[in-house]
């Protein structure tokens, strides 16, 4: 059975600040009659972070994000996942969020049309990431870039019991999980060379 075409909807765009902006760019915001409406410290891993601030009004929300830069075991400089994009593009959407009705049957669709997602298994075959709070959860997945800078992500929320079937889940918090596989696709040294196919793009 094919997949259907189904209505998608506008969830946020995510636009990397560049160091020590946060607060001014969520103070434009606050003046622009945004609200916050959630807020992380940190996250990342042990070596590397971000720190995000999500503001809305109505229907239209960004995700703000400041990379938080790191050292190895051997006090070299890490330059986060965050602060590479921002050095790379300046103050450009690192992915732009869309709300979906059935996330396995876009994923399936997308798939058949050749898509990749940063977010999948050995077999290229998308995984979705899973957050879950009480009866309610978050199901996500991330395309390869569009044009080697943004990318998609597709979510759904889902009220009640689920079932993936044919799809793994990847039982990290969302945000972690996808720090992790961007993270190692920037230390694969592929993220910024590939289009949403996987093509190299010169």
């Amino acid at each position: 059975m094919g997949s259907r075409k189904q209505y998608l909807e506008f969830d946020h765009i995510a636009i990397p600040v560049g160091p020590g902006n946060l607060k001014k760019y969520r103070d434009l915001f606050q003046l622009l009659g945004f609200e916050e409406e959630w807020y992380r410290k940190r996250i990342g891993n042990e070596e590397t972070a971000m720190e995000t601030v999500v503001m809305s009004r109505g229907g239209a929300k960004f995700a703000l994000m400041e990379g938080i830069d790191g050292k190895n075991s051997r006090g070299e400089r890490i330059i986060s996942q965050v602060n590479e994009y921002y050095h790379r593009f300046g103050f450009f959407p690192q992915h732009i969020a869309l709300r979906c009705e059935d996330i396995k049957d876009l994923l399936r669709e997308w798939s058949q049309k050749g898509v990749r997602f940063l977010t999948e298994d050995e077999n290229h075959k998308p995984r979705i990431l899973i957050d879950q709070d009480g009866d309610t959860a978050v199901l996500q997945s991330f395309t390869y870039p569009i044009n080697k800078t943004w990318f998609f992500e597709v979510k759904q929320i889902v009220k009640g019991p689920y079932e993936l079937g044919e799809f793994e889940e990847f039982r990290d918090r969302n945000v972690e999980g996808l720090w992790e596989s961007l993270d190692r696709a920037i230390k694969q040294g592929w993220l910024f060379k590939v289009n949403i196919f996987g093509d190299i793009e010169q």
